[in-house]
């Protein structure tokens, strides 16, 4: 192999590594590492079940919007409309977090399902909160 081929193969690294740094620079401010991450929530339909009388299929996935990543071991509770919990869960390494609560018989069960539900991630030292609405559906299903 000659110098001159191994000028340019030199020459051609050396712009691909400028490029890639440029690429992360611009992709990520400095300090963005330090600083908490912004996060969000997807949610998905659940239902409430009239026999029994319960919520089913609460389910969030909690993601770190700087990296697109789930981000796993955080609390995302599931409230209704009104601010009442539901039922809550830590997400798993997906980062979903899911559960089934009860359902109180009254006006609540009918706000839940007319107005769907909350998951709620308060935050955390690294990440920041977010609240995401997700919708609910009546059902009458002994197997949930």
């Amino acid at each position: 192999m000659s110098n001159r081929t191994t000028c340019v193969g030199a020459s051609m690294l050396a712009v691909a590594a400028l490029f890639s740094a440029a690429a992360t620079a611009q992709a990520h401010p400095a300090g963005w590492e330090e600083r908490p991450h912004p996060t969000r929530l997807v949610t998905y339909q659940a239902a409430v079940n009239v026999l029994p009388l319960s919520t089913a299929g609460l389910k969030a996935l909690l993601i770190d919007a700087l990296t697109n990543k789930p981000v796993a071991g955080k609390l995302v509770t599931f409230t209704n409309s009104g601010g009442g919990e539901i039922c809550r869960d830590v997400t798993d390494t997906n980062g979903e977090a899911k559960c089934n609560g009860p359902a109180i018989l009254g006006p609540g069960v009918v706000d839940t399902v007319a107005n769907g539900y909350w998951a709620n991630f308060e935050g955390s030292e690294h990440y920041l909160p977010s609240k995401k609405h997700g919708l609910m559906n009546l059902t009458a299903d002994p197997a949930l």
